[in-house]
């Protein structure tokens, strides 16, 4: 039996302080400073906090006799593996589990059991050897983290309940969860070491815990919240979903604990992880679900994204209450990612440049790419999750409209045709290294965005493989161009257009007719289109495109060694690009329309709103008349003209996008090799504005200083009048 126990106390108590002061919203936090408070009697407010969640509920009274009966004579239960030696999924801690729920169920007030002898005398045995024994699972996190919390939480139970011996010995286990690290690994260790200092009585090690969370909460070269409000874990890895989104989740239990007392976070801290919850975390999460691609290894796991926007919505509460300056954009978080149908939806683009990924939302849809360079890790292998996940990080796309498209795809899916990528087809299955994780080959790599809409592109190269994709988010569709696709070696590449799990028909137009296509792998005409679960996807002049609706098998225990290799099996919509063995300058375009609806598909894709200006290894670049809108990556210095007159030259590579405006040009500029760069930017028209100067011949040149260090990368943007 596994006892299934809220552990996420912090978030309770935050959940709950929401509550009781709205009516205080206004109020600004005003730290105390240290020393001028009664530490012990602040002390104690925590230690009523912390208590109060662990007193609520408790395991059915069946389930509680069925774990008395069950428990051996010497106080271990014979249904659990105290020699498992998995990393992830140690069975071994269901007895420290077993324990907190035997102990609530003999102290909580409303519980049958309540003072039951015998049930008293079966956790006393329970606890005694668990502490004789001290099991340890190869994987710290257990050791330091869960088996001390769990511990924690049944000595608050059962405070003064408690023989000597029980006592000291579950308390000398606590103490190997000793403070330190950094991320959510620092603050998980802060929340055993808060539960410890309230049984030892320790105010000065609960001081230390508030002010270790405190230095936690700021803009991060290494672990942490990034400049643009990404979130870094295990060195420079993108992990906004998973540790990320259990420090955002953490944060506000700690604010919760301390508020008016003197351990309470500093206003400027708070603020700092409120814009972390705006800026960052609420732009990657779509009906609920996290982005698959800042989940990390997590994707590998039953649980997926879990349900990551409830809990993202109470964290946004919570921190209304201690932020009244940014009250209402919290509010309105809060609102969206319960998925209130009154809420507005947030809408716009945005480049998070210290991780190589973009966030692209409308009202009706979600789409991120997430590419790699030589500056971030890719994926990591940890604990034997993530086996098959190589390419995670090579220009992955995911298109949501509904947030299921993906969920639970993962035992099924061929990894070597991840949505996005383009990948050399071995026949072996892909395998990340278990000894290093690995950083991405080139340098060129990042976004352009002005906020509404972006750009993405990486100079991409793995082993005899290089190509240069771009991608360009407009209003209603993605426009994918690749160019200079090449590989030496025999194996065919494949672009990945998409890789889903199939919902409802397929049809396809083959050049003549739209119908409905039958299950099975086909290659279609070039100019065909094909719409599925209410997106649509163009190929101008594209061939070798293959469409491919039938069931795909594979399991979990592939990907996440915790699990069984029972087969699992899955309807699964995949379309790709062939670029056969040894392409040499190969290209591609397509288009992934989200907002399409099935009987637009064939006036859409005759007249597609947009113009590729060029698609080549030096220059790949977009015009969008609807919106006024040039989208270029200049792998070298060069210029794009538009059907127009108006010509845009650069003296440097960089990302641009020009934005006309009636009277207006506004100009965004980045450097993808992320480091201070100045570009001469020359217009061939007169402009005004600050830092626009006469080029000669009505033309006009603008000098951009791009930063760097933390916000290297990041999207600098002018606007300029037309005229002299």
């Amino acid at each position: 039996m596994r006892m299934r126990l809220v552990t996420s106390w912090f978030l309770c108590i935050s959940i709950s302080w929401a509550a009781d002061v709205g009516k205080k919203a206004q109020e600004t936090v005003i730290p105390i400073p240290n020393g001028g408070f009664e530490m012990e009697n602040d002390l104690k407010t925590i230690k009523e906090r912390v208590v109060a969640p662990l007193m609520k509920g408790s395991a059915k009274p069946e389930e509680i006799k069925k774990l008395m009966g069950s428990l051996a004579a010497d106080g271990h239960w014979p249904d659990i593996n105290y020699h498992d030696t998995h990393r992830a999924a140690w069975q071994t801690d269901q007895h420290v589990s077993r324990i907190l729920a035997m102990a609530k169920a003999w102290k909580l007030q409303a519980s049958p059991l309540k003072g039951d002898a015998a049930l008293k005398a079966a956790l006393d045995k329970a606890l005694a050897y668990w502490n004789a024994n001290d099991f340890q699972c190869p994987n710290w996190y257990q050791n330091k983290i869960t088996v001390p919390r769990l511990l924690g939480q049944t000595l608050l139970v059962l405070e003064g309940d408690l023989s000597q011996e029980l006592w000291d010995g579950a308390l000398q286990i606590i103490r190997h969860g000793q403070l330190g690290m950094t991320g959510a690994n620092l603050t998980w260790l802060a929340q055993v070491n808060i539960m410890r200092a309230c049984l030892e009585n320790n105010p000065g090690l609960a001081m230390e815990c508030f002010q270790r969370v405190a230095d936690e909460i700021r803009i991060s070269p290494a672990d942490g919240i990034q400049a643009d409000f990404s979130f870094y874990q295990h060195g420079r890895q993108f992990y906004s979903g998973g540790y990320g989104i259990g420090f955002a989740n953490d944060i506000p239990g700690f604010v919760a604990l301390a508020r008016d007392t003197g351990f309470q976070l500093p206003k400027d801290k708070l603020e700092i992880h409120a814009r972390y919850l705006l800026d960052g975390e609420q732009w990657m999460i779509w009906k609920g679900l996290f982005d698959y691609s800042a989940c990390g290894r997590g994707i590998t796991r039953k649980s997926g994204g879990g349900d990551s926007g409830a809990k993202m919505a109470n964290s946004c509460e919570s921190m209304a209450q201690a932020c009244p300056d940014l009250q209402p954009d919290l509010e309105a978080a809060a609102k969206r990612l319960r998925g209130d149908k009154d809420a507005r939806p947030l809408v716009g683009n945005r480049s998070y440049w210290r991780c190589d990924y973009m966030a692209h939302r409308r009202a009706d849809f979600f789409s991120s790419v997430r590419m790699t360079s030589n500056r971030l890790l890719q994926t990591e292998i940890v604990n034997d999750e993530n086996q098959r996940g190589q390419f995670l990080s090579d220009g992955v796309q995911y298109v949501y409209r509904t947030g299921q498209e993906y969920k639970g795809i993962f035992p099924v899916w061929d990894w070597r045709r991840l949505p996005g990528i383009t990948c050399e087809q071995k026949p072996e299955p892909p395998q990340v290294s278990k000894d290093k994780i690995r950083f991405g080959e080139c340098s060129f790599v990042g976004a352009v965005s002005d906020g509404m809409c972006g750009m993405a592109a990486m100079d991409f190269a793995r082993g005899p493989l290089a190509a240069r994709k771009a991608w360009f988010f407009l209003d209603g569709e993605i426009v994918c161009l690749g160019a200079g696709v090449s590989c030496s070696s025999d194996n065919p590449v494949l672009t990945s257009v998409n890789q889903c799990l199939m919902k409802g028909p397929v049809t396809v137009f083959d050049g003549s007719r739209a119908k409905e296509t039958p299950r099975g792998e086909q290659t279609l005409a070039a100019s065909s289109w094909v719409f599925h679960d209410g997106v649509g996807y163009v190929f101008p002049d594209q061939s070798g495109v293959h469409l491919r609706a039938d069931v795909q098998k594979g399991s979990w225990g592939d990907i996440n060694f915790q699990y069984s290799k029972d087969e699992a099996a899955l309807d699964v919509f995949s379309l790709w690009i062939d670029h056969g063995a040894q392409p040499t300058d190969a290209a591609y375009q397509y288009v992934i329309a989200p907002a399409a609806a099935l009987e637009e598909m064939e006036d859409y894709a005759t007249a597609l709103p947009f113009t590729v200006l060029q698609n080549a290894p030096a220059l790949q670049a977009i015009w969008s008349q609807p919106l006024g809108l040039w989208q270029a990556a200049f792998y070298e210095p060069g210029e794009i003209k538009t059907p127009g007159d108006l010509a845009i030259a650069v003296d440097k590579p960089c990302l641009m996008m020009a934005r006309k405006m009636d009277r207006k040009l506004e100009i965004s500029v980045s450097n993808p090799e992320h480091q201070p760069l100045e570009v001469i930017v020359t217009v061939n028209q007169p402009l005004k504005g600050e830092g626009a100067e006469p080029a000669g011949a009505g033309a006009t040149r603008i000098t951009f200083v791009l930063p760097g260090e933390l916000y290297a990368g990041q999207t600098v943007t002018r606007s300029f009048e037309f005229g002299a």
